[in-house]
């Protein structure tokens, strides 16, 4: 309870989490339709940039920010180094999934792609056929993760996924390393510093690992930090178009806080509404773009045709959920598998190693030490 206000938790994690990633969601979707894909006029498209609804490429970094936290918060909670590589063991099964759906959603609409020739020429360089039963599960299950490549791409967006697979195996060996350690949040801060010179991404993703240690000692804040939420949001508009990361990561890091840590913006963020985004926001991120190559591109510009590209785009989001639900559980499973495997293996591993020295073994019984006996 904080000022009067729960700050609630589903399934061992904050639940507004899920809605800040959903609004993330819908600001790339925006920005894609009305920023930098099919914009009314160079003049709108300019302005509406800087309103952070509109401006997915922040959105993008909150989204790694936003991963960091929730792949360590409950490490932090619990110390439990088994749920951390249960968590890792399914990561990539996790992300695989719902992405080989979405790619098969493409394969399926093939037939109905724009040809490339009747593109803008910003849509000529991805999806220029339609692609076959073997690219679609090359993109789905390896080039989308270790080989991205925007010419081979079938979901443009996912250029994130390499940054988001990696990025979770940087939080999850961090963890289990240095995870108990006391000087743990100067340890993360420093490789935060490193990243940020060559691979902003990891360092918002350490700047996330970071919040969640100190959301476990500072759990609430009081208005203060409607402020700084304020502060941060004002400074969107500020951000310029090329950014990489920049100065991103120092807008998104106070609006992570102060949704997890705030009652009144956690509360909005935990919203019906806003959790419903959270729902569909995976499956929005992956599965908009083909509404672009398919419907977007056939039918006249205009405002109509952006907000029914957005409608279409919310609508099979939502058809697509048990799908995403379907790699969650899936992953779940997998990660208690290879744990238990390996924790099953072990036993017979470590007794190799406990068998006594040889020379141990012909030391006569008298002359070992006798096993101490209980007082009393």
């Amino acid at each position: 309870m904080i000022n009067g206000m729960p700050i609630r938790k589903e399934s061992g994690r904050l639940a507004a989490l899920d809605g800040l990633r959903g609004w993330g969601a819908l600001s790339v979707v925006l920005f894609h339709t009305y920023v930098s894909s099919f914009p009314l006029s160079e003049t709108s498209a300019e302005i509406l940039r800087r309103i952070v609804l509109f401006n997915g490429e922040f959105a993008v970094w909150v989204f790694f920010v936003v991963s960091g936290f929730s792949l360590s918060i409950g490490f932090f909670e619990t110390g439990d180094r088994r749920g951390i590589l249960k968590i890792g063991a399914g990561r990539y099964v996790r992300l695989a999934i719902p992405i080989l759906a979405a790619s098969m959603i493409v394969w399926l609409l093939g037939p109905l792609l724009v040809p490339v020739a009747d593109r803008p020429a910003k849509f000529q360089e991805a999806i220029t056929h339609a692609p076959s039963i073997v690219e679609t599960l090359y993109f789905a299950l390896f080039g989308t993760f270790f080989r991205y490549n925007v010419h081979t791409a079938l979901i443009p967006p996912l250029w994130t996924m390499p940054y988001e697979l990696y990025g979770s195996m940087i939080v999850f060996a961090a963890l289990l390393l240095i995870g108990r350690w006391r000087w743990r949040i100067a340890i993360l801060a420093g490789m935060a510093g490193a990243f940020y010179l060559h691979y902003p991404a990891y360092s918002a993703f350490c700047c996330g690992v970071i919040l969640a240690a100190i959301h476990v000692r500072v759990p609430r804040v009081g208005a203060w930090a409607l402020v700084v939420l304020l502060v941060a949001l004002i400074s969107c508009a500020l951000l310029p178009p090329t950014d990489h990361g920049k100065w991103s990561i120092f807008i998104a890091v106070p609006i992570v806080f102060c949704a997890v840590s705030n009652a009144q913006v956690n509360a909005f963020f935990d919203r019906p509404f806003s959790r419903w985004l959270g729902t569909i926001s995976f499956p929005l991120y992956l599965n908009h773009s083909v509404i672009f190559y398919t419907f977007a591109m056939a039918m006249p510009h205009g405002l109509v045709t952006n907000i029914a590209t957005d409608v279409i785009a919310l609508v099979l989001a939502t058809l697509f959920v048990p799908m995403d639900r379907l790699g969650t559980a899936v992953s779940r499973w997998f990660g208690r598998f290879i744990v238990a495997k390996a924790a099953s293996l072990r036993p017979a591993w470590a007794a190799k190693w406990r068998r006594p020295h040889p020379d141990l073994q012909s030391i006569p019984e008298t002359r070992k030490t006798p096993a101490p006996q209980p007082e009393g």
